[in-house]
Order: structure tokens, then sequence, then C-alpha cells
């Protein structure tokens, strides 16, 4: 059975993030403990897991998640979600500045392609009560907060490109012109 998402569960390692890079423990760790391996070549549960500086993909969009065993309408969720999970512990300390543009990317990589709403971008303790992750100091709003900024941003990266776009073309017209002029004396 393969995943049809539907959810989007934030995670953490419950490691701190100042120990070290995470990426290898983790993915020794799931391997223990019988993970499947993905068609990636990883153990690891998530699909994605940001520590170390950087986003990598360990799984496949399509793949069966290990990260949240739960139900929602009778289904586990690692058959209908996406897992991101961010290298440290989320009940000591907040995630590094690194880590939020990639985790938020990730996210709305996700939304956009799965038509994921925001109301069902949660978190592992959403489904796991007794369990903080990604942590007690991550609240829905820090993330809707996240979120907000980077659409935000998009906005306004979106609207400099159409200025720029819009003094290009004027250049252009004014330098078709200017040669109208000077060819055949039209203004």
């Amino acid at each position: 059975m393969s995943n049809k998402p539907k959810y989007i569960l934030v995670h953490c390692t419950d490691v701190s993030q100042k120990v070290f890079d995470q990426f290898k423990s983790v993915n020794d760790y799931h391997a223990s403990q019988d993970f499947p391996l993905s068609s990636l070549g990883y153990f690891v549960g998530y699909h994605a897991l940001i520590t170390g500086g950087k986003l990598r993909m360990t799984k496949e969009d399509w793949e069966e998640g290990a990260h949240c065993n739960n139900t929602v309408g009778g289904l586990s969720m690692n058959f209908q979600s996406l897992a991101v999970c961010l290298g440290f512990d989320g009940d000591i300390e907040m995630p590094e500045q690194y880590m939020i543009p990639l985790m938020v990317g990730q996210i709305q990589e996700w939304q956009k392609k799965f038509g994921i709403p925001e109301e069902n971008v949660m978190f592992h303790r959403d489904f796991r009560k007794d369990k903080t992750c990604p942590g007690s100091l991550i609240t829905r709003e820090w993330l809707l907060k996240q979120l907000a900024n980077a659409k935000e941003e998009g906005q306004k990266a979106k609207m400099n490109d159409i200025v720029a776009q819009m003094n290009a073309m004027q250049l252009l017209l004014d330098g078709l012109k200017r040669l109208l002029f000077e060819r055949f004396g039209i203004k």
C-alpha cells in the first residue's frame, strides 16, 4: 500500500541540536528498530530530516512513513501523511534559524503538490497524547506564524520580480522608441 498524503506531520528528534549532526544516528536507530529501507536507501521513518545544516529527503512522497502509527478514519497516519523531522529537542530549545526556512519550504512544497490545507499541517503530539513532539516550546501559533511569514516573503519576492520585469520592458520600449526615432524620425 502506498502513501496518499492528506496530512503533514512535524516531528523533532528529541536530541539537542547542539550535540551533533543527527542524520546518521537517526538512520542507525531506525535501522535497529527494523524500520523498512526506503527507495532512497535510508531507514529513517520520516520523509525529510533537517539536521547538520541541511534538509535530506529520506523517503519518496509515495512511500509509507514510519513515524506515526495512530489511525484516522481507520487508516494509519503512515499511509496518509508526510513527515518532516527537525534535529532538535523542542522541550528545551527552539530550532536553529537555518531549520525554519527548510521546514517551511518543504511543508509548502507538499501543500502545493498534494493540496494539503493548513489545518492538516499538524504535530506528532496531535495524534500521540503521550508525546510533546515536536516539543512543548513549539506551538501551533509559532508554526502558523512561520508559514505566514514565508507566504508574505514569497509574495514580496513575486512583486519584486514583476517590478523588475516591468522595468526591463520599459527599458526595452525606450530603446525601441529611440531606434524608431533615429532611423525613421517616428516619435
